[in-house]
């Protein structure tokens, strides 16, 4: 089962000269092998398990710019992906204009991701916490849509045992690197400011 991989094996994201790379590797430091397939101008990276074995992922495939960017400089939108374990069948799962990442698999199955969000009251201020399905059906925010602080959210991970409540990074729109301040988010209190 996939119990039994995470015990064995794990996924991480190198990169070299060409793009970002999927590495899977047996904890013992045998068996590299690049999992995924895609061309040379194309990153992938943030690779998780799914429950059913495949391969969930951030990558810039679909060659899109936020708005701020003006669509004129380099810098390409991730969204979420999923592959077959061997990386076949690569599928587009989210279809946004913005960076969907740091996907998380929850205890109940579904995904937990951050969003750079466009949308809401403080609009290009907004980091909200995202869930969907592992298919990337069900898309919905889980926390922080319309919340003027925190504005930030980034790498959830569901604390074990303790379904709704995270561990995620608070933290600013700008300058940050994505580091800031260690929160604890807790969606049975509410999904909406502090």
């Amino acid at each position: 089962g996939l119990g039994d991989v995470y015990k064995r094996q794990l996924l991480f994201t190198q990169s070299d000269e060409i793009n970002w790379k999927i590495f899977e590797i047996n904890i013992d430091g045998s068996g590299l092998r690049q999992v995924s397939q895609t061309p040379d101008d194309v990153d992938s990276f943030e690779p998780i398990y799914l429950p059913d074995g495949r391969i969930l992922f951030s990558s810039n495939a679909p060659f899109q710019c936020v708005p701020c960017w003006h669509g004129v400089e380099e810098k390409f939108v991730a969204n979420l992906y999923r592959m077959n374990a061997d990386g076949s069948g690569m599928r587009r799962l989210c279809f946004d204009q913005d960076h969907d990442m740091h996907p998380f698999v929850r205890h109940s199955g579904q995904i937990i991701y951050s969003r750079w969000d466009y949308t809401g009251i403080n609009r290009l201020f907004l980091r909200p916490l995202m869930t969907m399905n592992p298919d990337g059906t069900a898309q919905r925010a889980a926390y922080g849509s319309n919340s003027w602080f925190p504005n930030g959210l980034y790498s959830p991970k569901e604390l074990p045992g303790q379904t709704g409540k995270f561990l995620s990074v608070l933290a600013g729109y700008h300058g940050s690197n994505r580091s800031g301040t260690l929160a604890v988010v807790d969606l049975n209190q509410g999904t909406h400011e502090g």
